[in-house]
Parts: C-alpha cells; structure tokens; sequence
C-alpha cells in the first residue's frame, strides 16, 4: 500500500488476491512501457525518434507468428471507439469489459484487480487493472504494460484543453501493441512467462505537473 492512496478492494475475476500477484511481482526481472518501446511515444511526445537501420530489421527473421499491424491498430479503433475511456464514465465501463473479454480469448489465466481509489482532488475513482498470465508455470517472467485509461482534460491540446481527451496515443496504442501479442502468445506459447497488465487510474493527475504532482497520477500501478 502507497502512504496516502485509499483503496477499497473488491474481489473478481479468476483470481482475486496477494497470494498471485506477489508471486507474479517476485519473479519480474524486466519492466517493458510499451508505449514507448513499440511506438517511441510517452505522455511526453518531445523526444524524436532515432532513424530505423533498415539493414538490421531485414536480418532479422523472428521464429514465432508475425506480428500484424493491422491486428494492431484494429485494436486501437475499437478503444477509441467507445469514447475518452476516463474513470467512472460508461466508455470506461464498456472498454474495460471489452479489453477483459479480449483476453480471455486468448488465455484462461486473467485476473481481476478491482478497488475504489481516491485521486488527489478527492474525486473516488472506480478502477480496474486487468492482468493476463502467459506460460504461467514459468518462474523467469517478463511484464509488459500500459495504461488503458485515458487523461479527463487534454490540457496539452491547443484546443479544447478541458474535455477529456480521446487517447488514441496515450493509452490506446500501447494496449493495441499489447492485445496483439497476446494474440501471438496464444498461438505460440512462449519460452518464458509473460504477464500483460493494463494498468488504470494512470492518468487523473494534477494538470500542473511537476515534482509535487508525480504521485497524482499512476493509481493504478500503485495499487498493484
């Protein structure tokens, strides 16, 4: 439990509890943000890309099932057609259902973390983390996540800077990024354990950011 975060625990799913998520956290050894390391995007967008070695990508042959962009972006649409996915609205209800039906398609193994948090202006937030177990037996594990949530103001938009923010980007494609190798996973299982988490309660933070603000937002994984 973080100092300050409130939280009320409310069990689902398959597995609802300390006793798997702790073991799943003992056995990570590597932490991938995948927004960032399959888009080159952060919720800070200032830093450019370094140029693709075309050379090197053509040397290389991966051995499972190739990964399909257009899998991948069909993902995206689909979340950003429910709408902003902010806590406590419909869409958010509804692309939650959607992502935890997603991936018990494509494993047994999804548990549940489902609590009331409260953000730091007091609004109490509903929020749900939704974790897939790929190669469960496996003790060497690899976690991939993001956040599924997206940011109530688009308060770095030039417009609109009070309305919620669609978040195709911020949000949207790492989860796209993620559903599809789970996609991948449940048709070669891979050598080692592989848990994708889709972390919520990411991005109610205070829009003033700085050093003050850093544990406003992350809710979510904090919870976790």
């Amino acid at each position: 439990m973080v100092p300050g975060l409130k939280t009320t625990a409310q069990p689902e799913g398959r597995m609802q509890g300390k006793g798997r998520i702790s073991e799943i956290m003992k056995y990570h050894r590597l932490f991938l943000f995948l927004p960032m390391v399959f888009f080159g995007v952060s919720c800070n967008n200032d830093r450019q890309q370094k140029p693709v070695d075309k050379k090197t990508v053509q040397a290389f042959r991966p051995a499972g099932p190739a990964f399909n962009s257009d899998s991948a972006y069909l993902f995206i649409k689909q979340q950003v057609d429910f709408g902003p996915r902010v806590p406590n609205s419909k869409a958010h209800v509804a692309c939650g259902n959607f992502l935890t039906g997603k991936l018990k398609e494509y494993t047994s193994d999804v548990i549940i973390q489902q609590a009331t948090v409260t953000a730091y202006d007091g609004t109490t937030l509903k929020m749900k983390n939704i974790i897939a177990e790929f190669n469960r037996e496996s003790k060497t594990r690899i976690l991939l996540f993001a956040h599924w949530d997206t940011r109530p103001w688009a308060d770095r938009d030039t417009t609109g800077a009070d309305s919620p923010s669609l978040g195709a980007d911020d949000g949207g494609s790492g989860v796209g990024v993620l559903l599809e190798m789970a996609r991948l996973f449940s048709i070669k299982k891979p050598a080692v354990g592989v848990d994708i988490a889709f972390f919520d309660a990411e991005d109610w933070g205070k829009k003033d950011g700085g050093a003050e603000g850093e544990d406003s937002y992350a809710l979510g994984t904090q919870y976790w």
